[in-house]
Order: structure tokens, then C-alpha cells, then sequence
């Protein structure tokens, strides 16, 4: 009767036991369902470029993403690549200059993020694609390629000096008439394409000598992109800017980390910038384009008024003087504008 009683007992002592291991493992296994069915799923496209390739990385720190891409040659960056599948997203291979390459390619993403520079076949008909392709598959968000200076204040007459920035605008235009929330960010100048701004021996400006020009690094305008992608809730004109210096102020600090002597040197009025600059196009002289843009730079209307960096305190400014010493290539006085460079840009 003992011994009967004691096979009950484990009986019931081994059910119970597995009872509760099923029922740890079912709580497991719901708890990583919801984990990740709460993640946002994010595509980046254009992640192995300069910025892309950045937002890719600080987007795979946040616990609340899938970061997935979208290139035309996972072999460009493998490591990355590789980053992001390890991370649980996936590495698309696809052409956004080609529609059918990239039919579907969103289906499932709840933000999407363009960060992509070049010809008109890209930065317009490509971004095209991709709305059409996030419309079709029900996605919540976009961010269309801006990340730059304020030059939403510039009339259509001086944008249209300059294609890649009116691109931008009619991308805008054509997000209006579609059911995306849209989310632009706006970083000013990029501290690493700065210094290319000012020609010859010198710090060359135009116009106000007090007036302050703001710059971001590309490594916090990644980090700032990251931040905001992870608030699902976040739409509308965002900026965020890590200095906000005048040319005096700008050239000292170059000259302080390089050990060099440039001066600055006021050139003239904004007049005379633009005066220069039609010159340069009506002779044809391919330095009229970098003279067209300073001409926006150097404007007062090229701030942003109001930025968001409160908001967003985990994203903390890298010095100008911290980027000069990571990368000695950044140097001033080469005469970066004088010929086109899209990669200079983004």
C-alpha cells in the first residue's frame, strides 16, 4: 500500500513538474512573440553609402529595430552585411533605378529610410520607386533623402541653379500626394564637407561676418537618424544640429588642430557672391554650381530656427576638433567646389 501510494505521489510530482517546464516554455516562447512582433521593422535604402552605411550601424544598436537594407551589391560591405543578418534582419539585393528589381521589397516595414545620392535616375525616379513600392505595401513611414542646411527658405529660382537640391523639393511635392507619414531631417552642413567650402589659401566667406553656420558630423546625423527611426510615433520636419559656429570661429579651430595659419577673409556681399556665380555659369565655368550653393550657405534663410537636440539627449555632438583628428583627409583650402562631387555631398 506504501509503495503504491509512493508511486502516486511521484506520479503526480513528475506531472507537476512537467506542467510547469510546459508552461515556463509556452510564457518563453509568447514573450519573444511579442518581443518581436513590438519591433519595428525599418528598411534602409542606399546603406552601404557614406550615410547609410552609418544610419545602418547606429539603427543595429537600438533593441526595438529589425534594421534590413536594400543594396545593389551585398558585396560592397560584407561586414555589414553580415552585421545585419546576424541581427536578425535581412540583406535585399535589389536596383531602385530599376522598378521591378525592388517590387515588394517593403512589404512588412513599418519605417523606411532613404539615404541616397546621385543623378536625377536615382535621387528622383529611384525614391520614386520606392514610395510607390511603400504605398503598395502599406507602410507607415518615410524618410525621403534631405540631411542637410535649411533650403527650404531658397525661392524655386535659386534652387533650380542647383538639381540636387531641387530634386529634393519635388520629391516632397510627390509625398504629398500620397498616404505616407513622412519624416524629414535636417543635420545643416556635415562638419567632414565644411572645410571644402572655403577656395584658395584662406577662409574665404560672403555677407555677414557674424552670421553662424550650423554643421553636424555624418557619425551623430547617423546617430540622430537611429534615435528618431526608433519613436514610431515621430513624424514632420526634425533637425538637429551639432555646432553652430561663425567662419571666424571655424578657421580658428582648424588652425589649431592642422597647425596651419589660414586667414579669413571676407570676399564680399552675398550680391557679390551670386553676381560671381552667374558670371561663372554664363562662361560656363563648372565652379559656378559651388558658388550657387555657397550663395544658399552663406544665407541667414539657410538656418534652421528651431532644432530638436533636447529631445534627443543620447545623441551628444562629436567636436569639430575630434573629427579634424580622425580624419586628417578633411582639409581646408582644396578647392572642393570647383568640380561636381555628388559623394562629397552624402
Amino acid at each position: 500500500m506504501i509503495l503504491i501510494e509512493n508511486l502516486f505521489i511521484d506520479f503526480f510530482a513528475y506531472k507537476r513538474e512537467q506542467i510547469s517546464s510546459q508552461k515556463h516554455q509556452y510564457i518563453s516562447q509568447l514573450s519573444n512573440h511579442m518581443e518581436t512582433t513590438s519591433k519595428i521593422n525599418v528598411l534602409i535604402v542606399g546603406a552601404t553609402g557614406k550615410l547609410g552605411s552609418l544610419i545602418t550601424k547606429h539603427c543595429l544598436t537600438k533593441s526595438n529595430l529589425i534594421t534590413n537594407i536594400l543594396v545593389r551589391d551585398p558585396q560592397k560591405n560584407k561586414d555589414l552585411a553580415s552585421q545585419v543578418e546576424k541581427a536578425g534582419g535581412r540583406v535585399i539585393k535589389g536596383d531602385i533605378t530599376q522598378p521591378k528589381t525592388i517590387k515588394g521589397v517593403t512589404k512588412g516595414m513599418q519605417t523606411v529610410v532613404l539615404a541616397i545620392s546621385a543623378e536625377r535616375q536615382v535621387i528622383v525616379e529611384g525614391q520614386k520607386a520606392v514610395i510607390d513600392d511603400s504605398v503598395a505595401n502599406g507602410v507607415a513611414r518615410i524618410i525621403p533623402t534631405e540631411y542637410g542646411f535649411n533650403f527650404h527658405q531658397s525661392s524655386p529660382k535659386e534652387l533650380e541653379k542647383l538639381p540636387f537640391l531641387s530634386q529634393k523639393v519635388e520629391i516632397m511635392d510627390y509625398l504629398k500626394t500620397k498616404p505616407l507619414k513622412v519624416l524629414t531631417i535636417g543635420v545643416g552642413i556635415f562638419v567632414e564637407s565644411l572645410y571644402g567650402f572655403f577656395f584658395d589659401s584662406g577662409f574665404n566667406y560672403w555677407g555677414d561676418e557674424n552670421l553662424k553656420i550650423q554643421t553636424t558630423s555624418y557619425e551623430n546625423s547617423a546617430r540622430f537618424v537611429a534615435a528618431v527611426v526608433s519613436r514610431p510615433e515621430l513624424e514632420g520636419p526634425l533637425a538637429y544640429v551639432g555646432h553652430d559656429l561663425s567662419v571666424a570661429r571655424i578657421a580658428e579651430i582648424y588652425n589649431q588642430v592642422r597647425e596651419a595659419s589660414l586667414e579669413v577673409k571676407r570676399v564680399g556681399s552675398l550680391e557679390d557672391l551670386r553676381k560671381q556665380a552667374a558670371e561663372a555659369e554664363k562662361k560656363g565655368d563648372p565652379s559656378a554650381w559651388g558658388l550657387w550653393f555657397l550663395s544658399l550657405v552663406f544665407d541667414e534663410r539657410a538656418r534652421f530656427e528651431k532644432v530638436d537636440n533636447q529631445d534627443f539627449p543620447e545623441v551628444q555632438p562629436t567636436s569639430i576638433e575630434e573629427v579634424l583628428r580622425e580624419k586628417p583627409e578633411v582639409q581646408a583650402g582644396k578647392k572642393f567646389f570647383m568640380k561636381f562631387n555628388w559623394d562629397s555631398i552624402l
